[in-house]
């Protein structure tokens, strides 16, 4: 998996302006000019130092500086330059920033198998991760388990959990919105807090839905790329629902925005016990027992009910947010007849068309979602220019 981070745009020029802030002393300048040599490089690199300086809009010494700053925090590096002929003139020194400066991490810890994903700054796949759980483990052994398979994940990155910039763990339920602590899910989860993720003393840990996530991955790398908009729905072993908006996800005051499966109205508990009371009495898991009914070409009646009582809840949604489409995500999803059954339940709940698409992507993308609001969370903090000069390093906060 490789990832090209997203960073707000470079202006030419920027460093000059701000240093006539009224009150901005050398330490603040050095550091503005710091970030935007990162953020270039980040974009654009590697590059030269005249390239640099040209997009930099700054003279050579003052770039110098700030190239010899960052490389000896660890930011940046110098690239081997093409050999040159006797008698030649030095090549301009190469940088490129340094991905593996930090890493991230993410964590789901909604399912059936805990998963661990570890990256570097670019979302480069440094390492990975699986252990099952059982659904009546307690909260302190799914604790001690997200610790064993962040742990292994790690291992095989060769770096250390204490390490890590951050860490996102994707949990059921519903959380306060700044993600510290889960307020309602089942019992598993209940009390779950973002403190109790593994990490180091210096390390983010934030908590948030896992469907969330799961859509946040979709944006990326699945059937929402290039869409900002949509309503993301999994079904299967576990339901849950995200809401994208603007590219970000939309918790409300309360973090329960897109919650429709809480709504007695709908049904969704009711139908889904359903199937997994047949899933079990048949001794198959819940993705098996819907590609079996999904095979049988009469409709049974529990499908029916299901796909009806889906559309009702999806319908209330988008009737209210009008996203660009709704993603559904699952094994028995991936197959174009329920993608249509689904669109056809619709047309009989909604006044406009909606645009209900199958998720490509596989078990990994509740982590997947994870690592791309790790990386935007230390983002905000790398790139975030101090308020008051500082004569310290560039560290993450």
């Amino acid at each position: 998996m490789s990832r090209t981070v997203k960073e707000p745009r470079a202006e030419p020029g920027a460093s000059r302006r701000r240093s006539s802030v009224p009150g901005a002393g050398p330490s603040l300048v050095r550091h503005v000019n710091e970030i935007a040599v990162l953020q270039i490089l980040r974009r654009h690199g590697p590059l030269s130092t005249p390239e640099l300086a040209a997009r930099m809009a700054t003279s050579r010494p003052t770039l110098d500086a700030v190239l010899r700053s960052l490389a000896e925090q660890g930011w940046v590096r110098e690239q081997p330059g093409p050999a040159r002929a006797a008698g030649q003139a030095p090549a301009a020194r190469v940088y490129t920033f340094d991905a593996t400066r930090h890493t991230v991490a993410a964590l789901d810890l909604g399912s059936g198998t805990l998963r661990a994903l570890v990256t570097d700054l670019t979302g480069h796949r440094l390492g990975d991760a699986t252990l099952p759980v059982q659904p009546d483990d307690s909260l302190d052994q799914l604790v001690r388990k997200a610790g064993n398979v962040l742990s292994t994940a790690c291992r095989a990155a060769a770096v250390s959990p204490a390490d890590l910039a951050a860490v996102i763990g994707g949990t059921p339920g519903i959380l306060v919105p700044d993600g510290s602590r889960v307020t309602t899910a089942e019992e598993s989860h209940r009390g779950l807090e973002a403190d109790m993720l593994p990490g180091g003393p210096t390390t983010l840990r934030v908590l948030a839905n896992d469907a969330n996530l799961a859509a946040l991955a979709e944006i990326e790398h699945g059937a929402a790329a290039g869409f900002a908009d949509l309503f993301y729905l999994l079904i299967g072993e576990r339901m849950g629902t995200g809401l994208v908006l603007g590219g970000e996800i939309h918790q409300g005051a309360h973090g329960a925005a897109g919650e429709i499966g809480t709504l007695a109205l709908f049904g969704w508990p009711e139908v889904h016990g359903e199937l997994r009371a047949l899933a079990a009495r048949r001794d198959v898991g819940v993705d098996r027992m819907l590609d079996e009914l999904m095979d049988d070409s009469r409709l049974p009646p529990l499908l029916d009910r299901l796909l009806e009582s889906l559309a009702q809840g999806i319908a209330a949604t988008v009737l209210v947010v009008d996203p660009q489409l709704v993603v559904v995500s699952g094994p028995a999803t991936r197959g174009a007849r329920f993608v249509d059954l689904l669109q056809q339940s619709l047309a009989r709940q909604t006044p406009v068309p909606i645009d209900v698409r199958a998720s490509p992507l596989d078990d990994e993308q509740v982590c997947l979602g994870g690592i791309r609001m790790a990386l935007t969370a230390v983002d905000a903090s790398l790139f975030r220019p101090r308020v008051m000069p500082s004569t310290s390093p560039l560290v993450l906060t």
